[in-house]
């Protein structure tokens, strides 16, 4: 599932700050990379993990968007509820 052609797109930040941001497309390779989430089937929904960072998900951590790895290092890599705040639940749009 990609976002890429999307004009902003949810992005990583990398090295030492893996917070999620909503940023401007600049049509680089790097922003086309970054902003690409591919969805993989969870139990109860789909986990999404980052083009960009292989075997780091989107996970909600304290009320903010982190890209998270299991077992990392980082408060938001916590082992604590870690599948539940990277599995998202896939409902009907609401408008067609």
């Amino acid at each position: 599932m990609g976002v890429a052609a999307l004009i902003d797109a949810l992005r990583p930040h990398g090295s030492a700050d893996y917070r999620v941001r909503r940023d401007a497309n600049d049509n680089s390779a790097l922003f086309k990379a970054d902003a690409t989430w591919c969805a993989q089937q969870a139990t109860g929904g789909v986990r999404l993990t980052a083009w960009n960072f292989p075997g780091q998900y989107l996970r909600h951590y304290n009320a903010e968007l982190w890209l998270a790895t299991p077992g990392g290092a980082s408060a938001y890599d916590s082992p604590a509820m870690f599948t539940e705040d990277t599995t998202w639940s896939v409902d009907a749009p609401w408008a067609p």
